[in-house]
């Protein structure tokens, strides 16, 4: 509808009377290819007034949700910098080492679990150094939380043999935060998408 529209004037109607008010009423009235030539002009309707105040307030607000998600190639940067920095970062992620260390702490050997903790503790402080940007700090802040979250449950359990994977797997804890960590990493895949950023293989979690 406003591609199709045209903001021409229709000229006053040359005939051999001059009606001032004909003139009058047709000079700077717009036509529409929609519309038939003797349509009523838009003042005569009161929904054109009213359709006119609501595009002019999607436009508005579109400008503004556009200009916030706007990134400078400098602000792209730093996302990406942060992202690649904190994939790097080691923390024990091999299931089968921790299902061996789940295993062994319950038969009364917490060896490898307590590498599994140390781990946990070396990667933590490591994030804590990195200083997210701005668009990357509730992430972030999430991430902090969860791992130091996931650290206690590992050292509550280290005293507890005899408890079993699936025990430590299905308690309120552990289901409380696999449900905050998917929701975190939902986010950061929709940041991702949202700036259109580009990062290297395997920088994103699953």
């Amino acid at each position: 509808l406003i591609q199709g529209y045209r903001t021409s004037r229709i000229s006053p109607k040359q005939t051999g009377e001059d009606d001032a008010q004909t003139t009058a009423a047709q000079a700077g009235m717009p036509t529409s290819d929609l519309l038939p030539a003797d349509a009523a002009s838009p003042a005569s309707n009161p929904g054109d007034d009213a359709v006119a105040s609501w595009l002019d307030e999607f436009t508005r607000n579109r400008e503004v949700a556009l200009q916030a998600n706007a990134l400078t190639a400098e602000e792209k940067r730093q996302l990406v910098d942060y992202l690649v920095a904190s994939s790097n970062i080691p923390f024990p992620q091999d299931p089968v080492f921790l299902r061996e260390a789940f295993l062994e702490n319950k038969d009364g050997k917490p060896a490898k679990l307590d590498q599994v903790i140390k781990g946990l503790e070396d990667g933590l402080a490591a994030l804590k150094q990195l200083a997210p940007p701005q668009r990357l700090t509730a992430i972030h802040e999430a991430s902090v939380s969860q791992i130091a979250d996931l650290m206690g449950v590992y050292k509550e359990l280290r005293g507890q043999t005899g408890k079993s994977i699936t025990e430590v797997w299905q308690e309120p804890t552990m289901a409380g935060l696999r449900e905050r960590s998917s929701r975190t990493v939902a986010e950061l895949h929709d940041l991702v998408t949202r700036y259109q950023l580009e990062l290297p293989p395997d920088v994103l979690p699953e």
